[in-house]
């Protein structure tokens, strides 16, 4: 795991509320009698709804198996920038 991975334990929250707002505000559009608006929306409430699943389940697990390294700063970048931190 890495060294610097900082936790936020609050993150989900803010996405969950997040996708809630954004979601409630295009069910409004669900109910229109104009069927190409009712399905955008309908379109549109399940993208927000794979993308919060990918948020939550689907990042976290790629940052934690082996190509999570592909992520990760290399050693000469956190080199260089801990010799600018010193100066």
């Amino acid at each position: 795991v890495w060294d610097n991975f900082s936790h936020d334990p609050h993150g989900g929250t803010a996405m969950i509320q997040t996708t809630l707002i954004c979601g409630l505000g295009l069910f409004m559009f669900v109910l229109s009698p104009f069927t190409p608006i009712s399905r955008f929306a309908w379109l549109m409430l399940s993208m927000l709804t794979v993308a919060l699943l990918g948020d939550l389940v689907v990042l976290p697990a790629i940052l934690l198996s082996p190509l999570g390294r592909v992520f990760m700063p290399s050693r000469r970048s956190e080199r260089t920038r801990g010799s600018r931190s010193r100066e």
